[in-house]
């Protein structure tokens, strides 16, 4: 962890609007919320984070697991101002910040079901 702390730190800065425009992204408010929380996880200023960071690669998230999941996702979804509900969560073929995102997205996404199938009656 302080190796890759280390390293973000020595890296160059990534305002917000390079980031956001480096390439398209469907969300950007949850992309910047996901490059927030990584930012937190390594105690780094958020434009030490840049867009085209592997997690495995640079950010050695393999050998941070469940920990760095659990503290990202959590503070991502928690950013949304829903109710969490029980999920499952895998970075199984995830190496991205793009990547990482959609998945929250995916988890947030079955939240907004669940709330929305609870006032339906059953078949």
């Amino acid at each position: 962890m302080r190796a890759v702390r280390h390293a973000l730190l020595a890296g160059d800065d990534t305002s917000e609007f390079d980031f956001v425009s480096l390439r398209p992204f469907d969300d950007a408010t949850l992309l910047l919320e996901t490059r927030v929380a990584i930012a937190r996880f390594f105690d780094v200023p958020t434009t030490r984070i840049n867009r085209d960071v592997q997690l495995v690669d640079d950010l050695r998230v393999d050998k941070l697991e469940p920990f760095f999941q659990f503290s990202v996702v959590k503070s991502v979804i928690a950013s949304q101002r829903i109710e969490p509900e029980p999920f499952g969560f895998s970075m199984a073929g995830i190496e991205t910040i793009d990547d990482l995102t959609a998945a929250i997205r995916h988890v947030i996404n079955g939240f907004d079901r669940n709330i929305k199938d609870q006032g339906k009656p059953e078949s």
